[in-house]
């Protein structure tokens, strides 16, 4: 059986929960979220973070219970079945190569603030192509990037974030809940994709090398830590422009950046965005191409999609495909749009994993290195707010995610492929 190298450590881990959380989200929506919701748009962005966390506790004890590439496809393939796994795999693998889509035009609308004559789909493509190459190139290229990206990104939030704080107009944030709880319960779903990461970790569990000890303190630093840093920002913003005003301009953070900080403060911001936007790009690629590898090792998908690299130990045409799917996804021109389909295409996944866990917690064999405490309390918290938050999603964005993974349900019932016979915890 097909083995991916076991190269990445803690730091390596971290950074990708973080650098892939910190995106387009916070750069993007941000000023959207803030004209819908007001300034409690702070408190959408930490309810979905929440949310993310009880979820992100039950995919620590999946993950310690099985280390292996694929993340919620394997889980949900292990309690409930193959076709169940195959539709939670076939719809991750299209949300994360959308998000990897979106990520990067976001990535492109900051490049365009400093060389405008470049087209923002054209910046975007090449950055997938980019990235690509990097992922090919193995895990450890992958994630030197990554720790370089979320560092100096970490970085130039700091200085934003000090900078915005001695600037704000606390008058800016009253009323703080100008059009009440609804937009902000509604806003939480739409933002959802803000923290779409945390998962990566579990997903690329086949190459840490101390799995057990990794994922569970890699998942919950990264996720407490996002969320902190986007109420911060939040705050921040709805303090340095008035709300109404971000939901009218592409970049944000730059733009109330530039009050705080003068001329520079736009070099602060840009520097961010693109930083940010990069890493997140950079990790869905990866995470992406690593579900749809192990479907195709698992003969539910084509089996070239399961070929590792001889030399890199990388699953290159699984890489190559996701970034095909995201090149295409660069069609879409509403990135508003990207973000609600990926959004929805993650959040039923994960509801499925929360009741996964309850289900296998009960198997023979089933020995994580971390069990989420509470009993079965936390789990179905988990599975409610997901819930809540799915029937806040855009019909639109249904609409689209219905669209995109009825391919791979149609390759599904015309391939009629039989899936290899399975032990309690893993292929055999």
């Amino acid at each position: 059986m097909a083995e991916l190298g076991r190269r990445l450590g803690l730091v390596e881990a971290v950074t990708i929960g973080v650098g892939s959380m910190i995106g387009a989200g916070i750069f993007v929506l941000s000023g959207s979220a803030a004209h819908v919701a007001g300034p409690a748009a702070t408190l959408a962005f930490a309810l979905a973070g929440l949310s993310v966390l009880l979820t992100a506790l039950s995919f620590v004890e999946l993950a310690t219970a099985m280390p292996q590439s694929g993340g919620p496809y394997v889980y949900v393939r292990e309690a409930f079945g193959v076709e169940f796994g195959y539709f939670v795999g076939w719809s991750l693998w299209v949300g994360l190569a959308l998000a990897t889509a979106f990520y990067a035009i976001g990535f492109a609308q900051y490049v365009h603030v400093l060389f405008r004559p470049l087209g923002v789909q054209e910046a975007g493509a090449a950055l997938v192509v980019l990235l690509a190459a990097v992922n090919i190139a193995g895990s450890t290229s992958a994630g030197k990037l990554q720790n370089a990206a979320v560092a100096l990104l970490l970085l130039a939030l700091g200085v934003y974030i000090a900078a915005g704080w001695k600037e704000l107009d606390r008058a800016l944030h009253s009323p703080f809940l100008p059009y009440g709880w609804q937009p902000v319960v509604s806003t939480s779903a739409s933002v959802f994709v803000s923290f779409l990461g945390f998962e990566l970790i579990a997903t690329a569990a086949e190459e840490l090398r101390n799995p057990r000890r990794d994922l569970p303190l890699a998942t919950i630093v990264s996720v407490v830590s996002v969320t902190m840093i986007y109420v911060l920002v939040l705050y921040v913003a709805t303090g340095l422009m008035p709300y109404v005003d971000l939901g009218q301009t592409r970049t944000p953070i730059a733009d109330t950046a530039r009050r705080a900080l003068g001329p520079a403060g736009v070099v602060v911001a840009v520097l961010g965005g693109l930083l940010a936007t990069l890493s997140s790009a950079n990790t869905s690629i990866m995470a992406s191409s690593r579900i749809g590898w192990a479907m195709a090792r698992d003969g539910l998908l084509p089996g070239f999609l399961a070929r590792v690299h001889r030399r890199w130990q990388s699953p290159h045409a699984a890489v190559a495909v996701t970034a095909l799917v995201a090149l295409l996804a660069l069609g879409i021109e509403d990135i508003t749009r990207l973000a609600g389909a990926a959004g929805f295409l993650h959040l039923y996944p994960f509801l499925a994993v929360n009741i996964a866990l309850l289900r296998l917690r009960g198997r023979k064999g089933y020995k994580p290195g971390f069990r989420v405490p509470g009993g079965p309390l936390l789990p179905l918290a988990a599975a409610a707010s997901t819930v809540a938050l799915l029937v806040k999603v855009d019909p639109g964005d249904i609409a689209w995610g219905i669209f995109l993974v009825a391919p791979g349900l149609l390759y599904r019932f015309v391939s009629g492929l039989l899936a290899p016979r399975r032990g309690p915890l893993g292929p055999r």
